[in-house]
């Protein structure tokens, strides 16, 4: 199964970032990488509101959590935005490289 699912995100992201117009109009893989992440909060959310049985259950343990110690929350700051540019350079290299050598930079998480 994760097999299946490492092949076809190669294989999505590959075809999704070529042009089959000959125009070099994409889309932008920092929009991808934003939407992306956006989904993950709302699925998060949800997932939060289930286990805590209501939403103001779910308010107050974002609010416990997250808002009430903003410095603890620094030190995420850069994990963060490592994170993020790593997405940004795996569209950047499926853009650019075939599929077969993404795959494996990838697996050896070298892009």
């Amino acid at each position: 199964c994760l097999v299946f699912q490492n092949s076809s995100l190669t294989l999505t992201m590959r075809a999704s970032r070529l042009s089959s117009s000959g125009e070099d109009k994409m889309y932008l893989a920092t929009s991808a990488v934003v939407i992306g992440e956006a989904i993950k909060v709302m699925a998060s959310t949800c997932l939060l509101v289930m286990e805590t049985g209501s939403v103001e259950g779910a308010w107050a343990a974002i609010y416990e959590d997250i808002l009430s110690s903003p410095m603890s929350n620094m030190q995420l700051l850069i994990p963060a935005g490592l994170y993020t540019l790593q997405n940004n350079i795996q569209y950047y290299a499926a853009s650019n490289l075939d599929p077969a050598t993404f795959q494996v930079l990838y697996q050896m998480k070298l892009v």
